[in-house]
């Protein structure tokens, strides 16, 4: 599986300057560009300005960019505190998608306060976008050989200059499925073992089915705002909770707890939480918050 790359270190594919530019970087890109694209013919028939989407990207990229970068070095402080000049440097890695979504969501609070818009409608024509650039940017996570799994007898060859050397490696029980004893337990240096778990895979399979899903519920303006959202922090709450169990490079609260799998499921719980309660509050509503 995966085999064709089996020999390959993934080195930058252009320079900007001295800033080296990555396969994840630029699907990454690609992902928004597409998104932006969908989130802006959906403004347009459900009735809002279109140009409010490119006005909030125009915004949000950078401000998310910067959060989820914070999100990172909070959560490795113990690498940052003793190297603090590599907090500023991006392109070697560590972005994590939950800081880049409070950054946006922080901006669209600011924006649509400002422009006096309802922030939970233009959430909604956003979401599914957010979903396809989550799916599209894994795929840069495949070239550039990040966020793997741990080590099986099949799966994703890694070039042994990115194997980790100093990886935390508790006991994972999902390892008898693919062919190695439960509860495994494996020495921090991984150079010996060749093929990881494709966890980018896991992740942006379900992701694609998503955004489709969530494409058909958005066909038509939800009679609630919000509804949408739900959607996605259920769909992707519950696809990281899961693919995240399988990845080797998780941050971590203490020794066992990943910290991406505590806002997942806070995510999915706050979600059928609300879903509950608006199916008693607005059950005779025909329409809210418009």
């Amino acid at each position: 599986m995966f085999n064709f790359n089996n020999w390959y270190a993934p080195n930058p594919i252009v320079y900007i300057g001295p800033l080296p530019v990555h396969w994840y970087g630029i699907l990454i890109g690609i992902g928004f560009i597409i998104g932006i694209t969908i989130a802006y013919f959906r403004a347009k028939s459900w009735g809002e300005d279109p140009e409010n989407i490119i006005n909030i990207m125009v915004f949000a990229i950078p401000v998310s960019i910067i959060f989820a970068r914070l999100y990172y070095v909070v959560f490795a402080w113990g690498y940052y505190a003793n190297n603090p000049i590599s907090i500023f440097y991006i392109w070697q890695g560590g972005l994590a998608i939950y800081g880049g979504e409070i950054g946006g969501l922080i901006t669209l609070y600011l924006y649509t306060r400002i422009k006096k818009l309802n922030i939970w409608r233009y959430i909604d024509m956003l979401a599914p976008s957010l979903l396809l650039g989550q799916a599209i940017g894994r795929w840069g996570n495949f070239i550039d050989q990040q966020a793997f799994g741990y080590p099986v007898k099949w799966g994703l060859p890694i070039a042994k200059a990115l194997r980790p050397v100093n990886a935390y490696t508790p006991k994972h029980l999902i390892l008898g499925l693919w062919g190695y004893p439960f509860q495994t337990a494996y020495p921090k240096n991984l150079t010996m073992y060749s093929h990881f778990e494709p966890s980018f895979f896991f992740e942006s399979i379900p992701d694609f089915l998503g955004f489709i899903f969530l494409m058909w519920l958005s066909r038509k303006k939800p009679k609630v705002a919000g509804t949408i959202l739900i959607g996605y922090l259920i769909w992707y709450g519950t696809t990281r909770f899961f693919t995240e169990g399988t990845r080797i490079d998780s941050l971590w609260l203490g020794n066992s707890i990943r910290v991406s799998q505590v806002l997942s499921m806070f995510a999915v719980i706050i979600s059928i939480a609300v879903i509950i309660y608006r199916h008693y509050k607005y059950k005779d509503v025909k329409d809210t918050i418009n």
